[in-house]
């Protein structure tokens, strides 16, 4: 029995995949984090805007279905 051998083809077939692995996680997961948006200090000011900007848009749409609410209550 040669079982040196299968050892060692399980080790390059582990590191094959540890090289993948690492290359997948540089080349396509992190830069498309950092392309989000969501880790970068300068980011919280912008957050923070678009935060209150949606926040604006959803209290107008609340008001613009409330004044459609009382409106069909009204001419019914």
């Amino acid at each position: 029995m040669n079982v040196g051998s299968e050892v060692v083809q399980f080790g390059m077939m582990f590191g094959v995949f540890l090289i993948v692995f690492v290359a997948w996680l540089f080349v396509i997961y992190l830069p498309g984090r950092t392309m989000e948006g969501n880790g970068w200090e300068g980011d919280a000011e912008e957050r923070a805007e678009r935060k209150a900007r949606n926040a604006e848009t959803k209290d107008s749409s609340e008001t613009k279905s409330a004044t459609l609410e009382k409106e069909t209550t009204t001419t019914v």
